[in-house]
């Protein structure tokens, strides 16, 4: 057997490899720097059971319930500060690990590579807080599933869909497991991660110390900024889209090809819970005023599993009931397909055999009309005036 799915539809989610009985496939980074199983043929007996437990191979499960929508954000502002939504997700993890259980989500390494990991104490949720935007690496956590799910009396796992699929394929639904997955636009490559880094590193003449996605020091209604810290005291403090690790992602450069056709968008998800930002409230800045420009969150409830969590830690949160088509505004991710770059390919075949800075100068240079866009709009949310444009133009039709 050579191949498991198709290679452009792999998630790398590598639950093939856990699942293989005689240890031969491997998860190893392609050209591009993805995972991506590594079948090695003379071990393998052809069982096919990694292409049955594949979730590219057969559809997901789906909750047989009346999903219920919010608007939410956690009452103490240190936490959404410290977020990069509306703090949710430290109210769902503190009411797991509080009960004695485990919370299980992405943690950066020394060398800003992500990984799933464990942990059973609230002093170590900063760890899984934050948004990293990279592919997080869940074999060693997938390895010691079914040891977290019998030591503990609850698991909160969170991760993107395509994660939170394979460990409920894996825990066999256990009942111990509650699984929480975001609102996501794709997952960058890890290496292609490194290298812009390392491109920064190399301007700065000095090493990354630390990299926040999602800072709120501007504010949060009106894009996060990004800081990252280096061992010299330089900082840099801009946009996501402004440096080169978001400039690809957002520009959907650097994510997994499957991501552009991701069958986990839509509403009939396949986790307890899903979390993310809640965009629908960004121009009401009169009610941003009032209750603080540090982030909200939009829920989804999925299960009575899900129901039951968020009952539990909602004396840590204010929260509104929503509707669906405030979860869509300004969040397409959540429910419809993300536009391929045309771009994408040749990106790819540059980056295999080009110097990074050629890559930075063809494609992820600032685009300084853009940000004078942003400055624009940033400027009429606050003011108001985006409304009053919105309402001349409509009374104009």
């Amino acid at each position: 057997m050579d191949y498991i799915c198709e290679k452009d539809k792999c998630v790398g989610c590598g639950l093939c490899s856990i699942v293989c009985p005689q240890n031969c496939i491997q998860m190893e980074y392609d050209d591009k720097g993805f995972l991506v199983p590594s079948i090695n043929t003379e071990l393998c007996i052809n069982c096919n059971l990694c292409i049955k437990s594949c979730i590219v191979n057969s559809s997901h499960s789906k909750n047989n319930y009346i999903t219920k929508y919010y608007l939410a954000w956690h009452k103490s502002r240190r936490v959404r500060f410290e977020s990069s939504s509306g703090g949710v997700f430290t109210a769902l993890a503190e009411c797991v690990l509080k009960k004695g259980g485990t919370v299980i989500g992405a943690a950066y390494n020394k060398d800003f590579t992500v990984r799933h990991i464990a942990i059973t104490s609230i002093e170590q949720l900063g760890l899984l807080r934050k948004s990293k935007y990279l592919q997080s690496n869940t074999n060693v956590i997938l390895n010691d599933l079914d040891e977290i799910l019998s030591s503990y009396n609850t698991v909160l796992f969170c991760g993107t869909p395509c994660q939170c699929d394979a460990v409920k394929r894996l825990s066999h639904n256990n009942h111990k497991l509650i699984v929480c997955d975001l609102i996501c636009h794709g997952v960058q490559s890890p290496v292609f991660f490194l290298k812009a880094l390392n491109y920064m590193e190399n301007i700065q003449k000095s090493k990354c110390v630390s990299i926040d996605f999602r800072s709120k020091i501007n504010g949060w209604a009106n894009a996060c900024t990004t800081v990252v810290r280096f061992e010299n005291g330089k900082v840099i403090n801009r946009r996501l889209n402004d440096i080169p690790i978001g400039s690809a992602f957002l520009h959907n450069l650097s994510i997994r090809e499957c991501c552009n056709e991701c069958r986990y968008r839509g509403f009939e998800r396949v986790s307890d819970i899903t979390i993310g930002d809640f965009w629908a409230v960004r121009d009401k800045w009169n009610f941003i005023r009032k209750n603080g420009d540090l982030g909200y969150s939009s829920i989804i409830v999925n299960s009575e599993i899900g129901e039951k969590l968020l009952r539990e830690s909602s004396r840590e949160l204010n929260m509104e009931e929503s509707t669906i088509d405030d979860m869509k505004v300004a969040n397409g991710p959540l429910w419809k397909p993300i536009a391929s770059n045309p771009n994408r390919h040749q990106f790819w075949k540059d980056y295999c055999s080009q110097p990074f800075e050629y890559i930075v100068e063809r494609y992820l240079k600032v685009d300084y009309k853009a940000l004078f866009r942003w400055h624009i709009r940033k400027l009429g949310r606050k003011t108001g005036l985006r409304n009053v444009y919105y309402w001349t133009r409509g009374m104009l039709k």
